[in-house]
């Protein structure tokens, strides 16, 4: 169960990653992106550096990050942790503003962020991506219970269960 399945095809990954925020019992927060105009809603993740258009979090998911957030403190794309909050300022409404997520990283070794977290919490707020076709705003992580097996090459990982759907025709 704490080993880090690795799929083959996003789509087997994304229902994995899913399986396992529901199996939490916490509030799930859907986080939808913000987009300057409907051409760069209609783009892929990948056209924005890995920005999702929608993204499921909850407190004590299993989390990566897509982008490089300060390098020099290992918060890098690749590192991962654990939403310990999802925080949102007092002028902010859940369901339609992006919060900051303080995440749990057991390899952070930069400043204490806060008196009253763990000094391992760092926040992670929404990034903004901008392309010649438009902006993307969101969270830059993604679930990471499941990865894909492109997704985990260059990472150090503890166990690994790696998965494989294969279908052959029936003889006759």
């Amino acid at each position: 169960k704490t080993a880090t399945r690795l799929y083959h095809k996003n789509e087997d990954k994304d229902l994995h990653n899913l399986h396992r925020l529901i199996q939490l019992k916490q509030p799930i927060t859907v986080l939808r992106a913000e987009h300057s105009c409907k051409s760069a809603r209609r783009k892929k993740r990948s056209d924005f550096e890995g920005l999702p258009d929608e993204l499921f979090v909850a407190e004590g998911a299993e989390i990566i990050l897509r982008s490089n957030v300060w390098t020099e403190m290992g918060l890098a794309n690749g590192a991962r942790g654990v939403i310990r909050e999802i925080v949102y300022s007092d002028d902010q409404m859940p369901g339609k503003d992006l919060p900051t997520l303080l995440v749990e990283f057991a390899g952070y070794t930069g400043p204490r962020f806060s008196d009253r977290c763990d000094p391992k919490v760092v926040p992670i707020p929404p990034r903004r991506v901008t392309k010649t076709y438009g902006t993307r705003r969101n969270l830059p992580i993604d679930l990471a219970w499941a990865l894909t097996v492109h997704k985990s090459q260059g990472l150090t990982l503890g166990k690994v269960y790696t998965w494989r759907v294969t279908t052959k025709a029936a003889p006759g």
